[in-house]
C-alpha cells in the first residue's frame, strides 16, 4: 500500500474508488483481447482510455488524503 492510501481507511477507500477501480480492470481486459486480436488501433484507443481512468483514480485518491487532512 502506497502512503497515499495508507493515510486513508479502506471502507472509504473502497467505497470510492471501487468505481474506477472495476473501470480500470475492464480497460485491461478489453486491451488485451483487442492485442491478442491483432487491432493495434482499438488497442491504442483503449490505452488512452484506461491511462485516463488510472489518472482519475490517482486523482481521487490524492484528493482523499488533501481532504482528511485539509
Amino acid at each position: 500500500m502506497n502512503s497515499a492510501t495508507a493515510q486513508i481507511s479502506t471502507p472509504r477507500l473502497t467505497q470510492n474508488t471501487a468505481p474506477s477501480i472495476y473501470t480500470i480492470a475492464q480497460l485491461t481486459e478489453l486491451v488485451n483481447g483487442e492485442i491478442l486480436a491483432g487491432r493495434k488501433d482499438d488497442a491504442l484507443s483503449t490505452l488512452a482510455q484506461l491511462q485516463n481512468a488510472t489518472h482519475k483514480l490517482e486523482t481521487q485518491i490524492h484528493n482523499m488524503k488533501d481532504k482528511r487532512h485539509g
